[in-house]
């Protein structure tokens, strides 16, 4: 198994996706927030934005990425309550700009019924390590109502 992105989620532009009623706060600090919103989902997975905010970000030094609070998407899982962990790949076209930044994520299967965790394993923030539950009705739900453009 390589490391190599195959966009498996070009099948979703195949299909009308609906919105499901989901917003996560994944953590919060004084300083920083991130936030899973947005979410689509479609017969066979869903999509969501990754959103990072910093309160008070550092001034604008082009020479320095630091203030980008960019996600790297291998340190983001989803684990179903069947214990089962859902494949996940970017869609690499996110925006950012002083002290925030966002970018659209594909999880490839639906997962079971029940709670989701949601956690982010994020090395370049102090090895910070959190999880939030997120509950997996709403998206199933929108992802039966999903149709088939052609």
């Amino acid at each position: 198994m390589t490391d190599e992105i195959r966009f498996e989620h070009v099948r979703f532009d195949h299909e009308m996706g609906r919105t499901a009623p989901v917003r996560l706060l994944v953590h919060r600090t004084r300083k920083l927030a991130v936030i899973a919103t947005s979410f689509i989902a479609y017969r066979s997975g869903f999509s969501f934005l990754l959103y990072t905010v910093q309160r008070n970000p550092p001034a604008y030094d082009p020479a320095s990425r630091k203030l980008e609070p960019s996600v790297d998407y291998k340190t983001i899982a989803f684990v179903d309550a069947s214990g089962r962990t859902l494949p996940l790949e970017p869609d690499f076209s996110g925006h950012s700009s002083r002290g925030w930044m966002e970018c659209r994520y594909f999880v490839l299967e639906l997962p079971s019924p029940g709670p989701i965790t949601v956690s982010l394993d994020w090395p370049t923030r102090r090895s910070l390590r959190v999880s939030a539950l997120l509950e997996a009705s709403p998206i199933l739900d929108a992802a039966r109502k999903a149709e088939a453009l052609w």
